[in-house]
């Protein structure tokens, strides 16, 4: 990938809350970044899933509606999903989040093609980005904005034992395909290095999820992490 000052970043969310015109702390969290990587003259388009439905948009005001792929295109694939849901339910079998992952991550394909990045907003049981970023080969970064793990034990949330098993596989799953990580804390970054036993260098700290005001300084500083930066190399696809 030849280096490049203006990338074509793809923002994936997959998450029924994005409906931007809620004025969340999360939503406001992802229009601010989002905004200010437009203002330093990237192109930004949102994957997410306002109103239950798979969409993208440049602007966060008008949307469209995503193409996907088997999932919808495929008359063999929503009885597949039923007869697996249904033996889920019946058999107590772990929630793995397959079926969503897989349709966000047709969205995302049909979406994102020719884009230089993916930044996804981390959850523990969304890995649709994770799928997309290989089958586009495009690299994929991880915004990390909270230790989940700590927080349902602080809230004491119980979970079954194969549940956990379950998490645990689709998070090394995703954090293992990323490119590169962001924390939003010290102490957060040195968790997830030590639980999922990452590279130090693959991890950044920016507070917050990111620092706005390095978005639009005139050069990209030595310490803004990630896609602004590790781009300029020749990436790994992963």
């Amino acid at each position: 990938m030849q280096p490049s000052s203006r990338l074509k970043i793809g923002y994936l969310w997959q998450s029924d809350q994005s409906e931007m015109d809620k004025h969340l702390a999360t939503n406001l969290h992802v229009q601010a970044v989002v905004q200010r990587l437009q203002a330093h003259e990237h192109t930004v388009r949102m994957v997410a899933i306002p109103d239950g439905k798979y969409k993208w948009s440049d602007d966060l005001k008008n949307w469209r509606t995503a193409r996907l792929g088997a999932s919808f295109e495929k008359p063999w694939f929503p009885p597949l999903e039923s007869a697996v849901r249904r033996l889920q339910s019946t058999l107590h079998l772990p929630y793995i989040n397959l079926f969503d992952s897989q349709r966000y991550a047709e969205a995302c394909m049909s979406s994102l093609i020719g884009f230089d990045v993916l930044y996804e907003r981390y959850w523990m049981m969304n890995y649709g980005g994770a799928f997309a970023s290989r089958r586009l080969g495009i690299p994929l970064v991880l915004e990390v904005n909270g230790d989940i793990y700590e927080e349902y034990a602080q809230l004491g949330i119980k979970l079954s034992p194969p549940q956990w098993l379950a998490i645990d596989q689709v998070n090394r799953f995703i954090f293992h395909n990323a490119a590169h990580v962001i924390a939003v804390s010290e102490p957060l970054r040195q968790r997830l290095i030590k639980r999922w036993r990452l590279p130090e260098a693959k991890i950044s700290t920016v507070h917050n999820g990111a620092d706005l005001s390095l978005f639009v300084a005139p050069e990209i500083p030595a310490n803004l992490p990630a896609f602004l930066r590790f781009l300029e190399e020749e990436p790994t696809t992963p």
